[in-house]
């Protein structure tokens, strides 16, 4: 039970008792419950928007990290009439389609630790090192 339903049944249930509450116990006191309710009826409002603020900025970063599925988004590529693989990500086109299907990743492997340090560091605004 979340904490948005208790507040709620309480707030119903002190509503349906007011009327009795203020025949017995008099105005003061109902008008304490009427104060109580109205920040209790506040609180709910506040939590449920911070928990809709929550809740869609939870799915907008859901959504940055999910592609659009375009053909432009694409990864990788594999040509097999020209024996060419290639690794959109960092622009690295192999033409050693049977070896990179035998699991020989290294090249490709490399070639995205090294964009991905060169990114880091461009970042950081340190100049890359150069490669031989």
């Amino acid at each position: 039970v979340g904490t948005l339903d208790v507040y709620e049944r309480e707030k119903s249930k002190l509503l349906r008792e007011l009327p009795q509450m203020y025949e017995r116990i008099g105005k003061i006191f109902v008008g304490d419950v009427a104060s109580e309710i109205l920040g209790i009826k506040e609180q709910t409002k506040k939590l449920g928007r911070e928990k809709q603020e929550q809740e869609r900025k939870l799915a907008q970063t859901r959504k940055s990290m999910v592609s659009s599925g375009d053909r432009s988004a694409k990864i990788r590529t594999y040509n097999f009439p020209q024996g060419r693989v290639t690794e959109h990500r960092i622009g690295l086109t192999l033409y050693r389609l049977p070896d990179v299907l035998e699991g020989d990743l290294d090249e490709v492997v490399d070639g995205l630790f090294h964009a991905e340090q060169a990114e880091r560091l461009a970042a950081s605004g340190e100049p890359a090192p150069h490669r031989a």
